[in-house]
Parts: structure tokens; sequence; C-alpha cells
């Protein structure tokens, strides 16, 4: 099984049209995106556009956060939860919060006639405070906001660890807001680092093997990172 994995950053600012012609990209690359800055320090517009660009094609999950999750209704989707994060910090960070979603591949007649085992693994994607460890920040708010990036990442971790624990293989995504990103789990392999966006991924039940990696061009400060994997 073939699975597309894509974080971007919609970013702030961006017009109607730009923020409409990015989620058309994200459409066409045909893979499980987990979006962040969506309707974050914008006018509440961003989660519209989201819906009517993709919403015919895709389930959308966290819709009511800034980081929801897009899904191929090629896909069905077991579960999907929003998980708070970490606290935020007055004009700098919102609260921040985690979308979590158990997928699988839609059964055909030919697996549910042969028995084939499904194959359930878990995405994750957030995004975490900026001017924790890059940036330019007032110490007083620095010091806040590397507190909130050290919770949101003990939280992340105690996430990942769960569903690890349980025997998923889990994928994450998100803008991690540094460049040098410790690992969530002891046996996670980081696929995509470029700049602050990440995709990731922790093995269990279900075999990864990388294929590809690569990226598309957005009008927001962040390109699309993506990551092609084969499941067994």
């Amino acid at each position: 099984m073939r699975l597309r994995l894509i974080t971007a950053n919609i970013g702030r600012k961006a017009s109607v049209q730009h923020t409409r012609a990015d989620f058309e990209t994200i459409r066409r690359l045909k893979g499980i995106t987990g979006f962040q800055e969506i309707d974050e320090a914008d006018k509440p517009l961003e989660h519209s556009l989201l819906k009517a660009v993709l919403s015919s094609d895709y389930f959308l999950e966290g819709l009511k956060s800034f980081v929801p999750v897009a899904i191929p209704k090629g896909y069905e989707v077991i579960n999907a939860r929003v998980v708070y994060g970490a606290p935020g910090v007055a004009h700098y960070s919102p609260n921040r919060y985690f979308v979590v979603v158990v997928i699988a591949k839609k059964e055909t007649w030919l697996d549910k006639k042969l028995a084939r085992q499904r194959k359930a693994f878990v995405v994750i994607n957030t995004h975490y405070p900026a001017g924790a460890y890059h940036g330019d920040r007032p110490a007083a708010a620095r010091r806040e906001l590397i507190d909130s990036w050290d919770r949101q990442f003990l939280k992340h971790k105690s996430i990942v660890k769960h569903y690890v624990d349980k025997g998923y293989t889990v994928f994450w995504t998100g803008d991690v807001n540094r460049t040098v990103m410790p690992k969530v789990h002891p046996r996670e392999v980081q696929v995509v680092t470029v700049g602050i966006d990440s995709v990731s991924y922790v093995p269990g039940g279900v075999k990864v093997k990388v294929i590809r990696k690569g990226s598309a061009q957005l009008y927001s400060d962040h390109n699309a990172q993506y990551a092609d994997f084969e499941l067994s």
C-alpha cells in the first residue's frame, strides 16, 4: 500500500486567491495532509476555503483547530480526536493542540474475500510555538515560550508512546519551529526535516519503506513538504 504524507503550513496574511490556490495544490498532491496555521491570527476564512476545496475528495478532521488533517476518501477514518498540547503565551502564541487520526485503507471486496488483515496506522499533526528555540523574542516571553514548547514536546512523546505501545505504526507531521528537532521516540525515523517542517514515523505493526521525498511551492512562507511510503 502506498502512502503520501504531507505537511503544509498555509501561513498568514495570504490573499483569498492565493490561499485557495494553495489548497488546490494540496488537493492535487493526493496525500494525507497535516495543515498548520489554519485561521491562526487570520480572518476566519481559511477553514471555509479548506472545506470548499477539499471536502468532496477528503475527510477533514480537527476542523475546530488550527491544525486539521485531510485524508483522501480512499482511506477510512477509524478514530479522530483533538488533544490539548500546551498553553499559549499572551501576544505571542495560542494554545497548542494535536490532531490524532487512526486510519486504514478502505477494504475492497477482494480484501474481504481473502480475509486480509487491515493495515491501520496513526497520523498526528501539530504546530509548536514560534520563538522558543529560534527567532527573536523578549527574554520574558522567550522563557514562557520555551516552557510551552517543552510541555508540548512531552505531550507529543506521550501520545506517540501510547499508540506505539498498542502496536501501531505512528506517523507525524508538523511545523516544529526548531531547526534541530529532538526525537519524540527512541525508534523514530525523521524523514523530512526541511527548515522547521517535519515528517517522521515510528515503526510498529505496519512495515514502512521510504520511496521518495519532495516539495510543492505554496504562496505561504513555507512550501508543502511530503514523503511517499510503501506500507506492508
